[in-house]
């Protein structure tokens, strides 16, 4: 009966270890995956208005050039409008590439979130991401801004609550 009693006791603390450690090892994971997560769709967000933008100055640029020299824009003017457009152009293709670089960056996390996050994350990522939207040529509006912050305070309670073995009373949002 002792040698039960020992042969149980040492399971049992074996096991709830491996539960405890099983535990501590899921909120490492999901911490670091919150957390670049919300880092992602903040550098994603920003670029996508700084790329929208850069390409509507580029278009308003380009349009600003004539045809052709004429009586009432000289050939230096030309010169000078086509250098804006040109450096308006360039602008938009170093923002588009950021664009794409922060896009990546972004659904790597999403993947992330996922696979390892709980369903109270993956539901805020659903919010940041309907307001991020699909089209990269349309800036965040004020109702889509404002749905991000909604949908990144979300996961910032989820963070809160998930990542900490004691999450502190203020988690609840």
């Amino acid at each position: 009966m002792v040698a039960a009693i020992a042969a149980w006791g040492t399971w049992s603390a074996t096991h709830f270890g491996a539960d405890e450690e099983r535990e501590r090892e899921s909120r490492e994971k999901r911490s670091q995956i919150y957390a670049d997560y919300l880092t992602a769709a903040r550098s994603h967000a920003d670029q996508k208005t700084s790329a929208t933008y850069a390409q509507m100055n580029f278009h308003h640029e380009q349009k600003q050039v004539p045809a052709r020299v004429s009586a009432n824009v000289s050939a230096a003017r030309m010169t000078y409008l086509q250098a804006k457009a040109d450096a308006a152009r360039k602008v938009h293709q170093l923002e588009w590439r950021e664009y794409l670089t922060t896009f990546t960056a972004y659904r790597k996390q999403v993947d992330l979130v996922y696979v390892y996050g709980s369903d109270a994350a993956w539901q805020a990522h659903l919010t940041v991401d309907r307001a991020i939207g699909d089209d990269p040529d349309e800036p965040l509006s004020d109702a889509a801004d404002d749905l991000l912050s909604a949908g990144l305070g979300q996961l910032q309670v989820v963070f809160c609550q998930e990542a900490s073995a004691t999450p502190r009373r203020g988690c609840s949002g």
